[in-house]
């Protein structure tokens, strides 16, 4: 056994999921990257039920929180991490598929030199 299936959905609004769904491309996952930032999408809770997947991954800013479509997966009993939230993600095949999350190191503001 073992093994990792994702659907990575990038920047895809209403019609590039639609089209997902009816080309059949949004199958059984068990991460589904949430389309365009995890905003509102009125076929959202479709493409969560047609691909049920156990985590969502969301790349959104901190302010963003879950998103409107992540408190949708978390409806749908999904774990949701979001980039703003918990840094980069990283998601490691193998017999027992793994998920790194490192929040990205922060550079302190220069104060500038003299004369900048």
């Amino acid at each position: 056994g073992g093994g990792c299936r994702a659907l990575l959905t990038g920047d895809a609004e209403r019609d590039g999921v639609a089209a997902a769904l009816a080309q059949g491309i949004a199958e059984p996952c068990d991460v589904l990257l949430l389309p365009h930032h995890g905003r509102p999408n009125p076929l959202g809770a479709h493409l969560l039920r047609r691909v049920q997947p156990t985590a969502c991954f969301v790349s959104a800013a901190t302010a963003d929180g879950d998103t409107a479509l992540g408190r949708l997966a978390r409806g749908f009993g999904c774990d949701v991490w979001v980039t703003g939230r918990h840094g980069d993600l990283v998601l490691l095949g193998g017999a027992v598929p793994r998920l790194r999350v490192a929040a990205p190191d922060l550079p302190l503001p220069s104060r500038g030199q003299p004369g900048d």
